[in-house]
């Protein structure tokens, strides 16, 4: 779950694109939470205390974003690897935290 809300936040932050403003970032933030919150049956709070990576939420308040791929959503998507593959949305994210995790 804490990885499907990283990747589903990310995409979600990718999707509502930048902001101008701290406001507008913070809202936009709000707006992601309340997406992935929804999609795992939590609250915003566990939601983004649990299952977001802080990492992702710092990273889009400097104005990083993972550079995602097209995303597609999980009913279209069909794995062609065995289970345990990541797909390519996902690859972008860990690398992204990686690379944010070097930095530190």
């Amino acid at each position: 779950r804490t990885w499907a809300g990283t990747t589903l936040a990310a995409a979600a932050l990718r999707e509502l694109g930048g902001f101008k403003t701290e406001k507008q970032a913070k809202a936009k933030i709000v707006a992601a939470i309340d997406q992935i919150s929804k999609r795992l049956g939590n609250t915003r709070a566990v939601s983004r205390k649990y299952y977001v990576h802080p990492a992702l939420v710092r990273a889009y308040l400097m104005g990083l974003t993972p550079s995602l791929p097209s995303m597609v959503s999980p009913r279209q998507h069909r794995r062609e690897n065995p289970p345990a593959a990541l797909r390519s949305d996902e690859v972008a994210v860990l690398q992204f935290l990686q690379e944010e995790a070097a930095e530190e």
